[in-house]
């Protein structure tokens, strides 16, 4: 997967406020599929879309004063 469809794929998911501790990969699957992109099929894949994700929505367990 390149990093343009990994792009895609966080942007739209974070369109949703989905972090990155709670996205699944059916969430990418979807995201995937309606962004007209490849589904990721590795392990690699779901961890580069995990962290694209990651600064678009911040995690609640990231927060230290929560």
């Amino acid at each position: 997967m390149n990093r343009a469809d990994t792009q895609r794929i966080a942007e739209y998911i974070a369109e949703f406020g989905i972090d990155y501790e709670t996205v699944t990969t059916a969430d990418m699957y979807a995201a995937a599929e309606y962004v007209g992109v490849d589904r990721p099929e590795s392990r690699d894949d779901v961890w580069d879309i995990r962290s694209a994700l990651a600064p678009l929505v911040p995690c609640p367990l990231d927060d230290p004063n929560s």
